[in-house]
């Protein structure tokens, strides 16, 4: 439990510079690769340090806290419902709001029950995450190449003929088995061991640029759908007072016509006004339609549901230059990051692509066993039939046909 500004939810336009009283368990129903919070949505109650506090209790604590609210937030609110639920009733008869932070990943009935008692929601996206997860499984390849490998050669050798001589018996058989384990230790590859891994590390760090990108991208959608919406409909507003205006007037000059004060021009000039004005008015009516069934469909609800959207009444100015606004941009626009990474990867790629024009050394363990049977132990021929050799093998390609 933990005392937080508002905005940090984020909240917009609910209750600004106030506190809130935020509470959390552990645990959550989604394993979210980049977790802000993994340190308690991951874990069980008895791996974390915690406190006992029954519903009245946690109202208790955000009266005596001076907090206005409750947020049930950090891990995964959901995985504790009747806890919230029943903290969020007594919330509400103490006149304290409640505001959710979610995933959003629950069945309409709960949503509903709880949905009566919240003042407010913040629904965390959670996009695809096929990239990051193919880019850290690539990442964690390149640090194995930085590790040991063990391999195993098995192989069968049968000569035309075994080879003996008087003196010493069987010097070579004519069916020899050879077995064969080697553990070998990268120590230098010509750098591109470091900067493989180092573009691993860097993809890994594209695909989370992509993933908050793609974030951005639909919170820009889902706003500007929204001011479509609230601009058709204060466009309709217009509409609908311009008709009755109109109206009004054709009503005044057809008056003015009957008792000959005006020409016959005059009425139908206003008769076309008023036609002119209701056509204007299907339009926003029908732009109106389009923009529910378009913030609908950023919303991945039925694309016919029923919209009520609230107006922004309040106005905070801005008073920022735009050599500002170009900082700004300058720092945090994701375009630009990704951009900065491409390049620094390219530079890597370029050091790895020079490998060849240095040497590769290596460390290499082998152990050696021989035999003429098939588990390779022993045999007539055999002299030596287990051996072990440690040593550094250095490898140099001074020239490659059509290549160096």
């Amino acid at each position: 439990m933990h005392v937080d500004p508002i905005e940090k939810k984020p909240l917009n336009h609910f209750f600004p510079a106030t506190s809130i009283f935020s509470i959390a368990t552990t645990g959550c129903n989604f394993r979210c690769l980049n977790c802000q919070n993994w340190e308690i949505s991951q874990k069980r109650p008895e791996d974390v340090r915690h406190s006992e506090l029954f519903p009245a209790d946690v109202v208790r604590e955000a009266k005596e806290r001076d907090t206005h609210s409750i947020a049930y937030t950090y891990s995964e609110a959901i995985t504790y419902y009747e806890y919230m639920y029943d903290t969020a009733t007594r919330a509400r008869e103490a006149g304290l709001k409640n505001v959710l932070v979610s995933n959003g990943y629950i069945n309409k009935g709960p949503l509903l029950r709880l949905a009566e008692y919240l003042d407010g929601a913040n629904i965390n996206l959670k996009s695809l995450q096929e990239g990051t997860k193919a880019a850290l499984a690539a990442k964690k390849i390149q640090q194995t190449v930085l590790l040991p490998t063990l391999s195993v050669t098995y192989r069968f050798r049968h000569n035309y003929e075994e080879k003996s001589s008087f003196l010493f018996g069987v010097t070579s058989p004519q069916n020899q088995y050879t077995f064969v384990s080697t553990l070998t230790q990268p120590i230098f590859a010509g750098f591109s061991l470091v900067n493989q891994y180092e573009i691993a590390k860097m993809g890994l760090d594209g695909a989370r640029y992509n993933e908050k990108l793609y974030r951005h991208n639909v919170i820009f959608e889902a706003k500007r759908a929204y001011f479509s919406l609230l601009k058709m409909q204060k466009l309709l507003e217009v509409s609908e007072l311009a008709v009755k205006q109109l109206e009004a007037h054709k009503t005044v000059a057809n008056n003015f016509y009957e008792v000959g004060m005006i020409p016959l021009n005059d009425l139908l000039k206003a008769q076309v006004e008023l036609a002119n004005i209701k056509q204007n008015l299907i339009v926003v009516q029908n732009g109106i339609d389009l923009a529910k069934s378009n913030l609908n469909l950023i919303l991945r609800q039925d694309i016919n549901a029923p919209i009520v959207i609230v107006d922004i009444t309040s106005y905070t100015p801005f008073y920022k230059d735009i050599d500002y606004c170009l900082k700004q941009a300058e720092k945090n626009r994701l375009e630009i990051k990704m951009t900065d990474l491409d390049i620094r990867i390219k530079e890597k790629e370029l050091k790895i692509s020079k490998k060849d024009f240095l040497p590769s050394i290596n460390l290499q363990a082998n152990y050696y066993r021989l035999g003429t049977a098939w588990d390779a132990k022993r045999g007539s021929g055999i002299s030596d039939p287990s051996s072990w050799e440690v040593g550094a093998v250095s490898t140099w390609n001074l020239w490659e046909c059509g290549r160096s």
